[in-house]
């Protein structure tokens, strides 16, 4: 569009009388279509930490010899941020022109100043200066309060709260996913650029978080070796102030038998089923293995859907064992094969 406007205004000026080749100094002459890039923000277009904008500038030879550019350079002291993306002809012959274009990448927020320079033979600007002071800016600041779940709720410090990997279309390859700009990752699409972030929560139970990623969910766990709540997860809308209660962990006991009989069956694996509205989150716990007497015990954090009991030897069919956080005990039946 910038071209098609440069050249109707180039026709506009022959037609009124204005300036032709024959007007032209003799030497090359570097001419910006600006000497500032703002990547948008002119226009209402918010720069976000993480991701990127590009923006370019328009190079015209305003004189009757060859303009050659010999190099295009960044400086400044946020010059990181930035990269050129599209860079010049080298030659370019009178009245052409040429396009570099820049691209602003910022990876934490603030005003972010550079200096793009290009080096010509322009008798007039042979090194020209474009100056760039864009601002970029966190998307959503999530806060929130994390309490336990008692009459009267008691602040929880130290939670860690983790902004978990959204899980978009199925997939199996990158065409599948090109028309929503993701990749497919895991056989799901996803943003391979993603970064998601932990917090933790201080003394008043308290956390806040600045990010430009959407979350899967959210998840508050209790980071201690032995656990003592269990772990909450969303979905939480990511720019909400969320209020998280923690419950006791999960404690599930019980006895593995064999079928119409009560003898207990050793070493037996027992393990948990995920739920079936499990989150992304959701982890199961080890398989715990039956003692002697075919009881079994564990603590978690993660409900279960049921218990699944499974014979390492063969000798028994597997089988389940209908569990919720209200039981006491399960009795898991197993049968020969």
């Amino acid at each position: 569009m910038r071209t098609l406007l440069c050249a109707l205004a180039a026709v506009a000026l022959a037609a009124c009388g204005g300036p032709t080749t024959s007007d032209l100094p003799e030497d090359p002459l570097i001419q910006p279509d600006r000497i500032e890039l703002n990547f948008g923000a002119d226009f209402g277009n918010a720069v976000y930490v993480d991701s990127s904008l590009s923006d370019t500038i328009q190079l015209q030879n305003g004189g009757k010899q060859q303009l050659t550019i010999s190099k295009v350079e960044l400086s400044g002291p946020d010059a990181a941020f930035f990269s050129v993306t599209g860079q010049p002809k080298t030659a370019v012959e009178s009245t052409k022109s040429t396009f570099v274009q820049v691209t602003y990448a910022p990876t934490e927020p603030g005003s972010h100043k550079a200096t793009l320079t290009i080096t010509s033979n322009s008798k007039t600007n042979g090194t020209l200066t474009i100056t760039m002071a864009p601002s970029a800016l966190w998307k959503y600041k999530t806060a929130g309060l994390v309490t336990d779940s008692a009459a009267t709720p008691k602040a929880l410090a130290g939670m860690k709260v983790t902004c978990v990997k959204p899980k978009g279309a199925s997939c199996t390859g990158e065409s599948d996913c090109l028309t929503l700009g993701l990749s497919c990752i895991e056989l799901t699409c996803q943003n391979s650029k993603w970064k998601g972030w932990d917090a933790t929560t201080g003394a008043d139970g308290k956390f806040s978080a600045e990010h430009s990623w959407d979350c899967g969910e959210i998840l508050v766990q209790d980071p201690a070796a032995a656990p003592t709540y269990a772990s909450n997860v969303g979905p939480f809308t990511p720019k909400s102030e969320i209020t998280v209660k923690l419950s006791d962990v999960y404690k599930v006991k019980g006895k593995v038998v064999e079928k119409a009989t009560t003898t207990g069956l050793a070493g037996i694996k027992v393990s948990c089923e995920a739920p079936k509205s499990a989150p992304l989150s959701w982890k199961g716990w080890s398989p715990t293995t039956t003692g002697g007497d075919g009881t079994f015990s564990n603590t978690h954090v993660w409900p279960c859907l049921d218990l699944y009991a499974e014979d390492s030897t063969n000798t028994y069919k597997p089988a389940t064992g209908v569990w919720s956080t209200a039981t006491v005990g399960v009795t898991i039946e197993m049968e020969k094969n």
